[in-house]
């Protein structure tokens, strides 16, 4: 199965459905299942103190939980849409993602979350997770 390792906290926001698209500087052909992966870096935890991200990120006894390095669900990636000013998404979709000049938005639908995160090892760009006996895909 295709995976894209995404850093938090935009990794937990699209997979607790408060962010549809993911921002890349590249385009890809690619169409269908995809696995979201948490990468371990921490260097935008920071980001969890500012409000919108607060409000949006799924907490556990009313703390924001963002695991590291493992798949959180499934997703399809139904379109990868060049960015120009006419189809920039509104608030707070905006606020979490870089729509730069050049860059690409993942369409990223019907977000299915793991009961429990399955640890794995992520890759830059789209790379292929063999998926663990026992797990049930969506």
């Amino acid at each position: 199965m295709k995976a894209l390792t995404i850093h938090q906290p935009w990794a937990s926001l699209i997979a607790c459905g408060a962010k549809r698209f993911e921002t890349r500087p590249w385009v890809t052909r690619y169409r269908g299942p995809i696995a979201i992966h948490a990468s371990k870096c921490k260097d935008y935890l920071y980001l969890c103190n500012q409000p919108k991200f607060r409000s949006a990120l799924p907490k556990v006894n009313g703390l924001v939980q963002l695991p590291l390095g493992v798949i959180l669900g499934f997703s399809e990636l139904t379109d990868c849409i060049e960015i120009v000013p006419d189809n920039l998404p509104e608030e707070p979709e905006y606020g979490f993602g870089n729509y730069g000049y050049g860059r690409f938005m993942f369409d990223l639908q019907s977000m299915k979350l793991l009961p429990e995160p399955i640890p794995a090892i992520g890759q830059q760009k789209l790379w292929n997770w063999k998926v663990p006996p026992g797990v049930l895909l969506p």
